[in-house]
């Protein structure tokens, strides 16, 4: 049975102290008038907590510690201190990919493309978080192959790269934008290949790091546009 999540906005809950009625957050100070007395049914059993964990609501909204939602459609929740991340489900294997060892591009100075990591990432409205990074880069038609190659020393130590990658809605121009982002090793040899339209997004994508000794990143296309590398992880 597929485990959803929904109705709930779910917050608070890692760093909140809760007192008469109102809620302090430690970090980024927020004071929210509340409501208790809320109750959790889940197919038809009272399964609402007590103590601190018991929900509430706030401008309109319903707030529940995150890992009671999740004993409750049975999907683990545990924090990350180091990432100060919320990991939901099974926390994934490996080590961020990271900035490239090398950025080159055949783009004109002007037009010099930018690279940025660690900054809020959304496509069509949906936010991906701050994982990762981000090209700013704008193709013109007509001037021959333009390229950027973003080029990693892997040294035959992976075996695969996960990630997403979608363009950002963020100084987006959708006519005639297209961006091709080709995975390649060191001979140039394809190992995966997707192309996006402004909006668009790939999820999950797997890339074979089986024997590469350095991957290579290219990115070619038309208009302007922000490509978002979401949480890229190599083991």
């Amino acid at each position: 049975m597929k485990k959803e999540i929904k109705g709930f906005v779910l917050g608070l809950s890692c760093a909140t102290l809760l007192t008469g009625g109102v809620a302090y957050a430690t970090s980024n100070t927020v004071i929210l008038e509340v409501s208790y007395g809320i109750k959790l049914i889940q197919n038809g059993i009272d399964k609402t907590p007590t103590g601190s964990a018991k929900p509430f609501i706030a401008n309109g909204n319903t707030y529940v510690p995150l890992s009671v939602v999740g004993d409750l459609v049975g999907i683990q929740t545990t924090w990350d201190s180091n990432s100060r991340s919320v990991i939901i489900g099974e926390k994934g294997e490996g080590k961020s990919l990271g900035t490239p060892d090398f950025l080159d591009s055949h783009l004109s100075y002007s037009n010099k493309p930018s690279l940025s990591s660690n900054e809020s990432m959304v496509i069509n409205g949906k936010s991906y978080g701050s994982l990762g990074f981000k090209i700013n880069s704008t193709y013109y038609y007509g001037r021959g192959i333009d390229y950027i190659k973003l080029n990693y020393a892997l040294n035959n130590q992976y075996s695969e790269l996960k990630l997403s990658v979608g363009i950002d809605d963020k100084d987006l121009s959708k006519s005639g934008l297209l961006r091709n982002i080709s995975f390649k090793n060191e001979n140039g040899e394809v190992l995966k290949q997707v192309s996006l339209g402004g909006g668009s997004v790939q999820e999950n994508l797997t890339v074979n790091l089986t024997g590469v000794q350095k991957l290579v990143i290219e990115i070619t296309g038309t208009g302007s546009g922000i490509v978002d590398f979401i949480n890229p992880t190599i083991k």
